[in-house]
């Protein structure tokens, strides 16, 4: 075999190799590259509509709150995570239950300022309840960048019901302590039952307001932060997240009644009942 074969063999050899090549580029572009540029379109899509969903900075929610704006601050993070620490006069709706008609549930004004937030400021699942409540009607919804992690960081304060950390937050009151402070008139105490309304209507101490723990935060504006408040509940428990709660929002003049509304009756102190 001289030269001049041996290199038209190679040369026909490089050809078919080429259109070898051409073909399995033919087959992949015809086969594959439409979807998969369907997919890059379809997820730059869904990234332009998340960028597209207004969010709030620390500051700016930190400002509303101090300036009594027409605001629902509301935290998806679960029950437990919420009670360790949270924005003040938030709203717990975990995102495993979230669902835009629980809004409307909590009373939520449509034209109010909604703020979703996090631990982490995840922005796919602040932009999917953000996104969730618009179409909904709530049209001022938006999420906090950077979550309750960013919040923290940035120095701004929240409100817990851990008293593990701080048991000055707790001060207590025996049912004994309390009938004298009620005889003492200068004293003039505030009572606040944080049980349900139906527990409430059905018997409670005389002249006691109902304010339901679940609604305690955004109910701050009828607590005296003069008076000595008095808070008694269903359990130990919710009478402590109260007093801690409270506690962190400046309120310093807060007793739980010890052993609730039981020990009152117990001790002789006098309830109201349904008639």
């Amino acid at each position: 075999m001289n030269k001049y074969t041996s290199k038209k063999r190679e040369t026909a050899l490089i050809i078919g190799l080429g259109l070898v090549l051409v073909v399995v580029v033919w087959f992949f572009a015809k086969n594959f590259w439409p979807n998969l540029f369907k997919k890059n379109k379809k997820s730059s899509m869904i990234s332009k509509e998340i960028a597209e969903v207004p969010f709030i900075t620390n500051e700016k929610l930190y400002n509303m709150l101090r300036s009594e704006s027409k605001i629902a601050v509301v935290d998806i993070r679960p029950k437990e995570d919420f009670r360790k620490g949270h924005i003040e006069k938030s709203l717990n709706i975990p995102l495993d239950n979230f669902y835009a008609d629980a809004l409307s549930r909590e009373k939520v004004n449509k034209m109010d300022d909604i703020i979703f937030y996090d631990s982490e400021g995840k922005i796919k699942d602040l932009a999917l309840v953000t996104k969730n409540a618009q179409l909904k009607g709530f049209v001022n919804a938006k999420y906090l960048r950077g979550g309750l992690n960013s919040w923290k960081k940035a120095g701004y304060p929240l409100v817990s019901g851990d008293v593990t950390t701080n048991s000055n937050k707790i001060k207590t009151m025996t049912p004994e302590q309390f009938a004298v402070t009620l005889e003492l008139e200068f004293i003039d105490p505030q009572i606040i039952d944080i049980r349900n309304p139906v527990e409430f209507e059905n018997e409670h101490i005389i002249d006691a307001e109902n304010i339901p723990l679940a609604e305690l935060e955004k109910n701050i504006s009828k607590i005296s932060n003069i008076k000595t408040v008095l808070i008694y509940g269903e359990s130990k428990e919710d009478q402590e997240y109260a007093a801690s709660i409270l506690f962190d929002l400046n309120f310093l003049n807060i007793y739980m009644l010890e052993g609730g509304l039981e020990a009152w009756k117990n001790s002789g102190g006098r309830v109201e009942k349904k008639q």
